[in-house]
């Protein structure tokens, strides 16, 4: 692949991604790239290390990382989250694997920027709701850390290209985590495609089913935020999980990229339900209203013409 700063895969990329993210609601303006590049980070290496790390947002998703971080050992210097007592736990499981006492940070939403601006961190890790994750992203990525990101990274084609700028100028990683990518399912069908053993592949299938009415309607950890995007944008909003892997087994970014997409959704029917079944009216959740079809289908071609089944329902009961 092409380490040009106006390589067309790259771009396309990222115009793909986030076109899939917000359900092709994307205007010209918002299409177009900045005007301030530098040199591609493709391939740009460091030597290894054992990273200091800071970690913003410590709900179930950034406990979790915590965990798997602890467990290898890592040096975890910086806990940041506005809820105190997120905090706390997550510094307590910090000291019982015998690690040094991490200091905290949660005075307010802004709390980050002071864990960002630490000159003993190599790495920040972004756990929170999703309209954090640039922000947060580009303020570690402009003080020096690289950064891995949640899930979805950015939600709009200028976000997107905030953090591909900024980590270009900076000359740091800016990481999204896609757990997906590297289960052993999937690990082990790559590794069966990188031998041949499926032919050359022409059609792949990709899809984030999976019912989370209950945690949508949560007065707790996602369901405080989450549910909000179903008010926003039509769309496939949380494409890389299937996507990932089968991106992957294609080459993508690696001798093909994509060239256009199709996408499509149902009417919205699993949300209302679901509220009427188990809401009270004098909710204030009772007056929301969703705009996010339940089922979106996305259909992808590639620049050599493989194709691409993409779906994304997470408001139906299934199997």
């Amino acid at each position: 692949m092409s380490n040009s700063i106006d390589d067309p895969s790259r771009r396309d990329f990222l115009k793909f991604g986030t076109m899939t993210a917000v359900g092709m609601n994307i205007s010209q303006r918002d299409a177009a790239p900045s005007n301030v590049h530098t040199a591609s980070v493709i391939g740009m290496q460091f030597s290894p290390k054992d990273p200091k790390i800071g970690i913003i947002g410590v709900g179930g998703r950034g406990t979790s990382l915590l965990q798997n971080l602890l467990a290898a050992d890592a040096q975890v210097l910086a806990i940041c989250d506005i809820v105190k007592e997120k905090a706390a736990h997550a510094q307590s499981l910090v000291t019982k694997a015998g690690k040094p006492f991490p200091e905290t940070y949660t005075n307010g939403d802004h709390a980050f920027e002071s864990l960002v601006a630490r000159e003993d961190l190599d790495l920040v890790i972004i756990a929170t709701p999703w309209n954090w994750h640039v922000e947060m992203a580009v303020a570690g990525l402009k003080h020096g850390k690289h950064v891995a990101v949640e899930v979805p990274a950015a939600t709009s084609i200028e976000d997107s290209w905030k953090l591909v700028d900024t980590s270009e100028q900076t000359r740091r990683h800016c990481i999204m985590l896609e757990n997906c990518c590297y289960g052993y399912n999937e690990t082990l069908v790559l590794r069966m495609v990188h031998h041949g053993l499926f032919g050359d592949p022409l059609y792949g299938e990709g899809a984030y089913i999976h019912d989370l009415r209950e945690e949508l309607f949560s007065q707790k950890g996602e369901g405080l935020w989450r549910r909000t995007v179903h008010t926003e944008r039509d769309g496939n909003l949380y494409p890389t999980h299937g996507l990932g892997p089968v991106a992957n087994y294609m080459g993508i970014q690696r001798g093909d990229h994509f060239d256009y997409i199709v996408s499509m959704s149902t009417p919205q029917r699993g949300l209302y339900e679901y509220r009427k079944a188990h809401v009270p009216p004098s909710y204030p959740r009772s007056s929301e209203r969703y705009i996010n079809g339940d089922m979106n289908t996305s259909l992808i071609k590639t620049a050599k013409g493989l194709t691409i089944t993409l779906k994304h329902d997470t408001v139906n009961p299934h199997p």
